[in-house]
This record gives C-alpha cells, structure tokens and sequence, in this order.
C-alpha cells in the first residue's frame, strides 16, 4: 500500500511540474506592456553596465509604445508591422546609449551569438 502511495504522490509531483511548465510561459505573454518594458529595460541596464535615470524613463517610454503598438499589429495580424516595430524601438534605445554601452547593446539583443533577431 506504502509503494502504491509513493508512486501515487510522484506521478502527481511530474503532473505539477509539467502544469507549471506548460503554464509559465503563457503568463510571460500576459504581461502588461508596461511591465515588459520594465523588464526589457532591467535587461539592457544589466548588459550595458548600467543605465542613469534618464536613459531608464526614456528607454522604458519607447518599449511601453512599441509594446503596445506591437500588441495592435498582433490582433490585427499583421506580423510584419510588429517586427519594424520591435526593430525601431531597438534602434531609438540604442540610440539613448553612450558609445560604450551601444557597443554592448547588439550582443545582448543577439545578434551577436545568432547573427540576427531581436529577441
């Protein structure tokens, strides 16, 4: 009976684990776009070596628009639209960057280790 209810207790364990699997990266995808845009700009400042204030407000405003802009093209359907999107709120971040750091900023979208593609 011990072994029958061990077995029960780690079938449920794997059960869980593929829930939570399964479930993870949906509630990536439901994140405010405000919230992405704070995490996207938390990654540029970690790959950068840090961002000042002002560049951190700017670079969010940027991706908060394209997040949202993206999310509109994407109901819409037009895919296309959301990979210029996406590209030119890259380019406007960078462009907040000091040279320095615009030299970081590539590999950490990348292109660097897949030679293309965002993220």
């Amino acid at each position: 009976m011990f072994k029958r209810a061990g077995f029960a207790a780690a079938a449920a364990t794997v059960a869980l684990g593929g829930v939570l699997a399964w479930a993870a990266p949906r509630q990536r995808m439901q994140m405010s776009p405000e919230s992405r845009a704070q995490a996207m700009v938390a990654r540029v400042d970690k790959a950068v070596g840090g961002l000042n204030a002002d560049q951190k407000t700017k670079m969010e405003a940027i991706y908060v628009k394209a997040f949202n802009d993206a999310a509109s093209a994407r109901q819409n359907g037009d895919y296309q639209s959301m990979r210029g999107i996406m590209t030119k709120a890259n380019d406007d971040a960078k462009a907040l960057l000091s040279p320095d750091q615009q030299a970081k900023f590539p590999a950490m979208m990348g292109r660097g280790r897949r030679g293309g593609g965002g993220h």
